[in-house]
């Protein structure tokens, strides 16, 4: 069975996020019922709203400072809908193999309901599907992934090659 797929990224949520842009996110949700959820990076902006703080910690404080979504997310899954996250560069930790059990009882999950919800740090690929936050991982704009040795990505050979560079100062 192929089921539909949504797809959403960069959403940032932190303690101040504007009530229309929570209103907006769960009429996504109520919208697609039994739907594939996945939330491809940057969910929750933890760099900002939670620096320093411990990971699994960092995640679990994120998801209780946002009842509304935690509430709507937990509903999806419990009537038969899919959540998968993939971690972006503001929510590494939500993409951690280590915490998904932090997400899954954040979402007050457990059981085969909680095997619906899924996380990767990387990429999520099933058949011709791929889905990655790209931020970190675009060939096209990205900084030269560490694993890659000697090549410059696209984006970077456009800025060292024709954006404007500073006049040196005389001084």
């Amino acid at each position: 069975m192929t089921r539909r797929t949504i797809v959403l990224g960069d959403l940032h949520l932190v303690r101040g996020t504007p009530d229309k842009v929570v209103d907006d996110l769960l009429d996504v949700v109520a919208d697609h019922p039994g739907t594939r959820l996945v939330f491809a990076g940057d969910l929750f902006d933890l760099s900002a709203d939670h620096p320093g703080v411990e990971k699994a910690r960092a995640l679990s404080d994120a998801m209780a400072q946002q009842p509304r979504v935690r509430r709507a997310l937990a509903e999806h899954v419990e009537q038969g809908g899919q959540l998968w996250t993939v971690g972006g560069n503001h929510d590494a930790a939500i993409g951690d193999p280590m915490h998904v059990n932090v997400l899954r009882s954040s979402l007050g999950l457990s059981g085969s309901v909680a095997e619906r919800v899924r996380s990767t740090p990387w990429f999520f690929r099933e058949g011709g599907l791929h889905i990655e936050h790209g931020h970190l991982y675009d060939p096209d704009n990205a900084t030269t992934h560490p694993l890659v040795n000697g090549v410059r990505s696209l984006g970077v050979h456009f800025v060292e090659e024709f954006s404007p560079r500073p006049e040196p100062s005389a001084t």
